[in-house]
């Protein structure tokens, strides 16, 4: 049985419930748990387009705070953020090998693919390349043009690695009385005033396409909330998914009530099913504690998500639906 010391809402934490409820379980409920160790482990594990997304955030988010903080816009830093993609590399390695060693894995993340196989030259240049084009196309977007038209003391904080994550609690005031206190995360990359409107900006680093473009806009409708917490009307706020490799016009969206209305039953229908799932106690300090029954949680195996999945080196039911693909380090809990 797992815990966890809050339970709260964001469009990922969604989205991994009703992918596989057993891997949310793994993901937000390992502590506790005898393999507590392996299971942050492997939540911890990434991707090349993972790594090359948190790369081109970081270096973006380094900028803009300079920007914002003296009004100077910097040279390109692709080469060290090429520098840090090598050096996250040499650490995977270094981690995956500890692993496959039978050590504790500890602290750290590991890429997937040294895990599962070792070093691909192809796969490591593209994510190379990948970080330079992003960055490349930050540099001469429309969006970075459109930046350097507004009043930088209109901006916002700009969030990267080191900063709280940007959240409202769920409040009547928010329309979402049901779930009234649950904490709702709005991590949105970049938001702003600007001639008596709010942008909420989100930079996307992945491939464009509808369902992608779709998918963005409606995360970006739920950082709405954070707004509308602070009184600022809904008429006003401006939402713009802007995908770097696509080199798009700046299109900047009206968020409309009927949007906003599917993200509130969306974020009560999500509380209310964990809710359902877990049981709440208190702590000999009075502070909550959530307890999750893994079993409660089923496995929702489909070969194309569990193929991408992080906790499949520890989960059965993905190693049985891949089969002999699933050749992996760790033994099936």
């Amino acid at each position: 049985m797992g815990t966890a010391r809050n339970v709260s809402w964001s469009c990922s934490r969604q989205a991994l419930l009703k992918r596989c409820p057993r891997a949310f379980a793994y993901n937000y409920y390992p502590w506790g748990e005898e393999r507590q160790n392996t299971y942050i482990f492997l939540k911890n594990a990434r991707t090349i387009p993972l790594l090359v997304g948190d790369i081109i955030h970081s270096f973006i988010a380094v900028t803009l705070h300079q920007y914002k903080k003296n009004g100077v816009l910097g040279p390109n830093p692709k080469e060290y953020a090429i520098q840090r993609f090598d050096t996250a590399l040499s650490d995977s390695l270094a981690l995956a090998r500890k692993v496959k060693d039978g050590k504790n894995p500890g602290a750290g993340s590991v890429l997937m693919h040294h895990f599962n196989s070792g070093p691909s030259e192809e796969l490591e240049n593209a994510g190379r390349k990948a970080v330079s084009d992003g960055l490349d196309a930050f540099y001469q977007s429309p969006a970075l043009q459109f930046l350097q038209t507004t009043d930088r003391k209109e901006w916002l904080d700009v969030n990267n690695s080191n900063s709280a994550v940007p959240y409202v609690d769920a409040s009547a005031k928010l329309g979402l009385s049901e779930c009234n206190g649950l904490r709702i995360y709005t991590p949105y990359d970049l938001a702003l005033r600007h001639e008596g409107e709010f942008f909420f900006i989100d930079w996307k680093t992945g491939k464009f396409s509808a369902s992608s473009y779709q998918s963005c806009r409606k995360q970006l409708t739920a950082y709405s909330l954070y707004a509308l917490n602070s009184n600022i009307a809904l008429e006003s706020v401006r939402t713009v998914p802007y995908f770097l490799h696509s080199r798009p016009a700046w299109v900047a969206h009206e968020v409309n009530s009927n949007e906003l209305d599917q993200i509130r039953t969306e974020i009560v229908n999500h509380h209310g099913q964990e809710m359902n799932m877990v049981h709440k106690m208190q702590d000999e300090h009075g502070s909550n504690v959530f307890f999750a029954d893994f079993e409660d949680f089923q496995p929702k195996p489909v070969p194309h998500n569990c193929r991408l999945c992080s906790f499949l080196p520890i989960c059965k039911a993905g190693k049985d639906v891949l089969g002999a693909q699933a050749q992996l380090p760790l033994e099936a809990a």
